[in-house]
Formats: structure tokens, C-alpha cells, sequence
């Protein structure tokens, strides 16, 4: 599904400090963002998507203009990509090997 889909829409009402693991799928194919604009989603995505106010009124929104081809999205994936390509595994277990061979 991650693969097929054009962006990663991930809602929450409220945030209780916790991370998504659709993010990380998401970001994981390189798929831009559109997210609840809680603490930890703003730390996770960066510019590579779209936060939005915790309402249904504004994913509702949001959900809309990008329906009706109103939201570019290329800016956004760019930045997934170098995301995903920065937290490879193989990326961070050599910056782990690192920082333990010093």
C-alpha cells in the first residue's frame, strides 16, 4: 500500500508524546507526509510534508485541495527521499560502528 500510495496521511486528536509507524513506512518508500502538527510528528517529518491543525475540519481540508490536484507534492517528496536514504539502515549502522570504534 505504501508503495502504490501518493502521500502518507496520518491524523491524531490529541498526542500523548508517542511516534507513528506510518510515518516511518511512509518515509520509508519515500512518500510525502501530511500529518496532525503534534510535537513528535514536527520532530519526525521536517519539510518532508504537510502539518496541519489537529482538527477533522482541517484534514478534511487539507484531504480536499489534494484530491483536487490543488497541493504540489514534489518539494515534499525530494525531502522524503533524502530522509529515507539518511536513515538506511546500512547508513546508521555505519554512523554506529562509528561511533563506537572511537
Amino acid at each position: 500500500c505504501y508503495r502504490m500510495c501518493d502521500a502518507t496521511a496520518v491524523y491524531r486528536e490529541h498526542s500523548v508524546g508517542e511516534s507513528s509507524s506510518s510515518i516511518a513506512y511512509g518515509l520509508g518508500f519515500g512518500k510525502p507526509l501530511l500529518a496532525s502538527a503534534t510535537d513528535s510528528f514536527c520532530e519526525m517529518i521536517g519539510n518532508s510534508g504537510i502539518l496541519f491543525r489537529n482538527t477533522r475540519e482541517m484534514i478534511t481540508e487539507l484531504l480536499e485541495k489534494f484530491a483536487a490536484g490543488e497541493i504540489d507534492l514534489s518539494p515534499y517528496e525530494q525531502h522524503a527521499r533524502q530522509l529515507r536514504e539518511e536513515y538506511r539502515w546500512d547508513n546508521y549502522l555505519r554512523k554506529i560502528l562509528a561511533l563506537n570504534a572511537n
